[in-house]
C-alpha cells in the first residue's frame, strides 16, 4: 500500500487523492500535478488561473486558441481527444513527466515502449499543435525513458535520444548525435542532457553555453544530473560513487552530512533536492519556508518524489511513500 504526502503549499485540494492507496507515480510541473495508479491510469489535477481556484480541463472557461478552433470548427472534438483518459491511450503508464516550464505539458510512457502527449492548447503557438505533438511522438518505439521540457524526449533502448519541440526545434540537433545513452534529464528550460553507458554527459539546448559544456565533457563516471535556474546557474552531478558534486551555483549550498544519494530532483526556481539510498530527501539548494521542509524532512521509504509550482510562486513537493 503506498500513502500521498505533500507540502502545505500545494496549490491543489489534495483530499481525494490523500485516501488512495493505488497511487504509484507522481509528476509535478507548473500549475499541474499527475498521479500513475497501480492499473496504469493517470490522474491531474490543473491550476487553470491566477487565483487558487481548483479546475479541471473540463471546467475551466475557454482561452484564445480554443475559442479560434471551435469557432472555425477545427478540431470541434480536442477537449476527449486530449483527456488523459484510457480512451485516449493513457493507460499501461509506467512513468510521467511534466513540464516544468512549458505549463501543463503531460508525457507518459507506455509498458510497451510507447509514448503519449497531454499538451494544454492555450499553451500552444499554433493551432493544431498539440494534436500534432501527440502525432508525433506516437510513432517512438522502444522508449524506455522520457523527459519534458520546452521539447519532448524519449530514450529507446539502443541509447537514442528521440526529440520533438514545435517552439525552437533547431535548439536540439545536437541530440541527433547522441549514442549509448543510458539516462536523460531536462533542465528548467531550452536544455538536456544524456548520460552515456561509460557515464559521460551530453548536452543540448540554447541554455547549454559553451562554458558549461565544456565543463561537463570532462566529467567522468556521472550517473545523474541536476539543472535549474532560467539558464542553468545552478548544476549538479550525482556520481557513480553516491557523492555529489557541483559544476556551477549562484545559490548557497546547504549543509549535506549524507553521503550515499541515488537520485536528484530539480525545480525551475533554484532548489534541488537529492535522494538517498535510506528512502529520504535532502536540499541541496531549497526554497522552500522551515515549516515544510520539517514535513519534508519526515518522509521516508520515498518511493516518487517531484517539485512543482503555482506561477511564479515557492516551489511544492508530493511524494508516494511505501
Amino acid at each position: 500500500m503506498s500513502k500521498l504526502v505533500y507540502t502545505s503549499n500545494i496549490p491543489f485540494d489534495m483530499s481525494d487523492w490523500s485516501s488512495r492507496d493505488d497511487i504509484i507515480d507522481v509528476a509535478a510541473g507548473c500549475n499541474c500535478v499527475t498521479a500513475v495508479l497501480k492499473d496504469g491510469t493517470v490522474l491531474k489535477k490543473i491550476c487553470a488561473s491566477k487565483d487558487n481556484t481548483n479546475s479541471s480541463m473540463n471546467k475551466r472557461p475557454l482561452g484564445n486558441w480554443e475559442r479560434i478552433c471551435l469557432s472555425t470548427n477545427r478540431l470541434p472534438d480536442y477537449r476527449a481527444q486530449l483527456s488523459l483518459s484510457s480512451e485516449n491511450g493513457w493507460d499501461t503508464i509506467k512513468q510521467i513527466c511534466v513540464s516544468k516550464f512549458m505549463g501543463r505539458t503531460v508525457v507518459g510512457l507506455r509498458a510497451n515502449g510507447t509514448c503519449v502527449a497531454y499538451i494544454d492548447p492555450e499553451k500552444n503557438v499554433n493551432p493544431g499543435s498539440a494534436l500534432f505533438s501527440n502525432k508525433r511522438i506516437s510513432g517512438w518505439r522502444n522508449i524506455v525513458e522520457i523527459a519534458v521540457s520546452d521539447a519532448i524526449f524519449g530514450l529507446d533502448s539502443s541509447g537514442k535520444v528521440h526529440h520533438f519541440s514545435f517552439y525552437k526545434p533547431d535548439d536540439y540537433y545536437l541530440v541527433d548525435e547522441w549514442e549509448n545513452v543510458s539516462h536523460i534529464v531536462t533542465g528548467a528550460q531550452n536544455s538536456v542532457f544524456g548520460i552515456t553507458n561509460d557515464g559521460r554527459v551530453l548536452c543540448a539546448g540554447s541554455n547549454c553555453d559553451e562554458r558549461l559544456c565544456t565543463a561537463l565533457s570532462q566529467e567522468k563516471d556521472v550517473k545523474d544530473i541536476c539543472a535549474t535556474g532560467s539558464e542553468c546557474e545552478v548544476v549538479f552531478l550525482l556520481n557513480n560513487d553516491n557523492t555529489i558534486s557541483t559544476i556551477k551555483s549562484i545559490r548557497r549550498l546547504e549543509s549535506v552530512t549524507e553521503s550515499h544519494f541515488i537520485k536528484l530532483f530539480g525545480h525551475f526556481y533554484y532548489t534541488v533536492f537529492a535522494q538517498t539510498d535510506k528512502g529520504t530527501v535532502i536540499p541541496l539548494v531549497s526554497d522552500f519556508d522551515s515549516k515544510d521542509y520539517e514535513r519534508i524532512s519526515r518522509w521516508n521509504n520515498i518511493y516518487s518524489f517531484s517539485l512543482g509550482q503555482r506561477g511564479y510562486s515557492r516551489p511544492f513537493a508530493i511524494a508516494v511513500l511505501l
